[in-house]
């Protein structure tokens, strides 16, 4: 059978229709193009609108979306000879691949950009710190200045003015107080701003999380361990500390081993949820090669390979008391009953 509309191969319509509009069988109407384009009209608005909305989480069911499409119009114009062609649902579904893979790659460069832009942050922050660092100090050596020579002074004067020189001195006192408080407060914030010092934790929950998945993440809090007491009421279980990790730069290191478990996260989706299915071995040993590698890690304490779960562990073993006993009441009720 001869195809028509060759000027549009993709959409086939396989013979003419007429329809005669005034029932005289003398003013028939071609209406072949108007059904081929709304065939068009419908197959590419809609292939356009799930392309443009394509993401991890719904590719699959997306070309779900345009096979089914493809398959109902072809078979509602089918009967009249009309249909849509292979080669074009092979050219959405790899319009919709190609989509999908540079929404990722925008998605993976906009993290990028965040990640710049929080850097950036804190640098300027780590700057404006060391500013008001520099003021305090130099308000606090003027000040420090005005006291010695208003001192020096005091000791030369006539007596009629050593009372007014007395008040002087006080004030002076306390500004210079006051500045040297600042000047501190100054230094801790820049202290805080500038340090890339911190704490690498390797945490399991074996009773929330199951075995073989690992959470790896990082505190600069005091003392440390406060991030892990803040964690454990908003679970049914503690968590078991298996490695804490010293590193002079916490934030490097952390992304290191994240990056290097990438592929093994359990959340795909969310790049802040450190949760990993790994082996303790395989942290071992991407520990060893870091540290080799840039020298700045340092491990405390001897690493625990079996997690205590104490809890958990209990809490199993009453369980499985509670189980044997009820099935011992049972057993002793049958038994009655059976001498009865």
């Amino acid at each position: 059978m001869k195809k028509l509309g060759e000027k549009d191969g993709d959409y086939i319509c396989y013979q003419d229709l007429f329809i005669d509009r005034q029932n005289s069988g003398k003013k028939a109407v071609k209406i072949s193009n108007n059904i081929t384009q709304l065939m068009k009209i419908a197959f590419e608005t809609e292939c356009k609108y799930v392309i443009k909305n394509v993401s991890l989480a719904n590719l699959e069911m997306s070309e779900r979306k345009i096979k089914k499409l493809f398959k109902r119009i072809n078979k509602q114009t089918g009967r009249i000879d009309f249909e849509i062609s292979e080669e074009l649902l092979e050219l959405k579904l790899r319009e919709l691949t190609l989509n999908y893979e540079l929404n990722e790659k925008q998605q993976e460069e906009k993290e990028r950009r965040k990640i710049q832009a929080e850097d950036e942050r804190k640098m300027k922050n780590a700057e404006k710190a060391k500013q008001k660092l520099e003021e305090a100090e130099e308000r606090e050596k003027r000040y420090q200045e005005k006291l010695e020579a208003a001192l020096n002074k005091q000791n030369s004067i006539v007596i009629r003015e050593k009372q007014k020189l007395e008040q002087e001195v006080s004030q002076l006192k306390k500004l210079v107080e006051e500045a040297h408080t600042e000047t501190e407060k100054a230094q801790a914030s820049y202290r805080r701003a500038m340090t890339k010092k911190g704490y690498i934790y390797i945490l399991s929950n074996i009773g929330v999380l199951g075995e073989d998945i690992y959470r790896i993440c990082m505190t600069q809090s005091t003392p440390p361990e406060s991030y892990i007491d803040r964690m454990n009421p908003m679970v049914p279980f503690p968590f078991d500390i298996h490695i804490k990790l010293f590193s002079q730069d916490s934030s490097g290191t952390l992304r290191q081993l994240h990056q290097r478990f990438a592929s093994q996260r359990i959340n795909l989706v969310n790049d802040r949820r450190d949760f990993f299915k790994i082996s303790f071995n395989e942290i071992i040993q991407a520990i060893e090669e870091i540290d080799n590698s840039t020298g700045l890690i340092a491990v405390e304490g001897e690493p625990m390979q079996t997690p205590e779960a104490n809890e958990y562990m209990k809490s199993k073993a009453l369980e499985r008391q509670h189980i044997a006993s009820g099935n011992l009441e049972l057993k002793s009720e049958s038994d009655n009953q059976r001498l009865n």
